[in-house]
């Protein structure tokens, strides 16, 4: 939605400007403009590639319904967990080491009368949840899944450490460790997190979250409606009447 009202709102301003409506003057570089506000460092050498460089394609996706900063963790368990064949039960703990913004966002304690909100940006619960589910779904967010005893357990058992990376906007790299009950000591370094551009979630993990998704509403989307909408978006430059996408969104 974020990218589509951006959108929607540069549409807006070309018309605006083609009929001869004018917008504040220097309203990106100027004194009190956009860039002087957020930065007021900024570089112009920045937006050389402007025009032929387009960020959009550099967006990561979010394989999981949790915050974007506890994805790490979830990869990490999960790989390790399939290439070493472990078991949650087989776990003693678990460390992720990340930059300093990924224990802002998320590193807090579990407890069982958590929000969904707090939960979601929980990296300890989210993490106990992935070894012990396989994967992290909407309904791991239900008071019932909260409030499990199990995952109580194990997420007291997950630790957030400062890696010491110095940039205040990183969510990576990361360093995954899993120490087992039987000695064992796993580790696993991510370069970038799944969903990002240099770790991409594939045309697989794509359509399998939308299914999740579609399939976890309150009024789920019907089988025959998911593979129809699957088959539209597959060809939407070619589109002519945007109500055969919406149709298909509709009870």
């Amino acid at each position: 939605m974020q990218i589509g009202f951006n959108t929607r709102a540069a549409i807006t301003a070309i018309d605006l400007a083609r009929r001869g409506v004018q917008g504040p003057r220097d309203f990106l570089e100027g004194p009190f403009g956009y860039f002087s506000l957020i930065d007021p460092q900024w570089d112009p050498a920045g937006f050389a590639d402007l025009g032929s460089v387009f960020r959009i394609t550099e967006l990561s996706h979010k394989p999981f319904p949790s915050g974007r900063a506890t994805h790490g963790g979830i990869d990490g368990v999960l790989t390790l967990k399939a290439a070493h064949g472990f078991t949650a039960e087989d776990v003693e703990t678990v460390t992720v080491r990340a930059p300093p913004l990924v224990l802002q966002l998320v590193d807090r304690a579990a407890h069982a009368d958590m929000a969904p909100s707090y939960a979601r940006l929980c990296g300890p619960y989210v993490v106990a949840t992935a070894l012990l589910q396989g994967s992290v779904g909407v309904l791991d967010f239900e008071a019932a899944a909260i409030a499990d005893p199990r995952r109580l357990d194990l997420a007291a058992r997950v630790r957030l450490v400062d890696d010491g990376n110095p940039s205040r906007n990183a969510l990576a790299p990361q360093r995954v460790e899993v120490c087992l009950k039987d000695g064992r000591a796993l580790a696993l370094d991510l370069t970038a997190v799944l969903g990002a551009p240099g770790r991409p979630l594939g045309r697989e993990g794509e359509l399998a979250k939308f299914r999740a998704a579609a399939a976890s509403g309150l009024r789920p989307l019907p089988p025959a409606r998911v593979a129809a909408l699957e088959a539209q978006t597959e060809s939407l430059e070619l589109l002519v009447d945007l109500r055969a996408l919406v149709d298909l969104l509709m009870f």
